[in-house]
């Protein structure tokens, strides 16, 4: 009763209730769920029970711990990227934020499909967490040489789709680097910077922007589409999790949420922070 909303996208647990014949064999399954937060049902997920629709859950076999498929928008928005990436034909990409949960999803997907990933942080320690996960190409955009090191390899590689969840002034100064015809896909902002730019820049070079909106992607998708792509996150994660796991650094109960807030962004690029309602 502290906010005047919901707060949370994300959750998982076991259904302990049904109210259709259809959906009561989910009692007692574990389930992963996102919910849309423009819907008038939206909830949050920070709570202790939700009521949510069966056709926003993903259920996974018997014994799965809800610990390890908790956050599925995080998949959803990496798949989100890699269905951009294929239909834009980019042969090579550029992502901000490498060594977040949702560009390691990218780089390992990529490595799958012969993409190739040229991976910017801004730490040190972040570039070695990459090259742990066998990452090829790795920028450290505090280096004296990154400008001219992202000009070369871009223009090697042909990297011409750019994901950016971070914004501000970086965008920009990412961008010019790149090939001709070269386009930004906007995920975040996570600088919570504006960012400007020339639009004859962007005309002479014939480059343009574009967004990652995970929200609308799904909801455009038949049935069969969306059956498809929960089926393959949920593959993945009942079988270890390669691509789509997601590494959980920290659990707090949910009364001591605002910490719990307060470390997710702190230790981002080590894993997710997992709030337990039940204690």
């Amino acid at each position: 009763d502290r906010f005047p909303f919901g707060i949370g996208c994300d959750g998982a647990g076991i259904v302990v209730n049904a109210y259709d014949e259809t959906t009561k064999a989910l009692i007692g399954s574990t389930v992963s769920f996102t919910q849309n937060p423009s819907s008038p049902n939206f909830q949050g997920s920070f709570r202790k029970f939700i009521y949510v629709d069966a056709k926003e859950v993903i259920p996974f076999p018997e014994g799965t711990d809800p610990e390890a498929v908790f956050c599925i928008s995080n998949p959803l928005t990496a798949l989100n990227i890699i269905e951009v990436i294929r239909e834009g034909n980019h042969k090579a990409i550029v992502q901000t934020a490498a060594c977040s949960s949702i560009g390691k999803m990218v780089l390992k997907y990529c490595k799958k499909t012969g993409v190739s990933v040229i991976n910017i942080v801004r730490k040190e320690e972040q570039v070695d967490i990459l090259k742990d996960i066998d990452a090829q190409y790795i920028l450290n955009s505090e280096s004296d040489t990154f400008i001219s090191d992202l000009k070369e390899l871009s223009t090697e590689l042909q990297a011409t789709g750019f994901f950016d969840p971070v914004g501000g002034e970086q965008t920009m100064k990412v961008l010019r680097e790149l090939p001709y015809g070269s386009t930004v896909y906007l995920v975040d902002n996570l600088s919570g910077e504006a960012t400007s730019f020339n639009s004859l820049e962007l005309i002479h070079s014939e480059k343009s922007f574009s967004y990652i909106n995970v929200t609308p992607w799904i909801l455009k998708k038949t049935p069969e589409d969306i059956q498809n792509i929960m089926g393959e996150i949920a593959l993945d994660l009942a079988q270890g999790g390669e691509i789509f796991g997601i590494t959980v650094y920290k659990t707090y109960p949910l009364s001591e949420f605002e910490k719990a807030f307060e470390d997710s962004i702190k230790y981002a690029s080590i894993g997710k922070v997992l709030l337990k309602p039940q204690e």
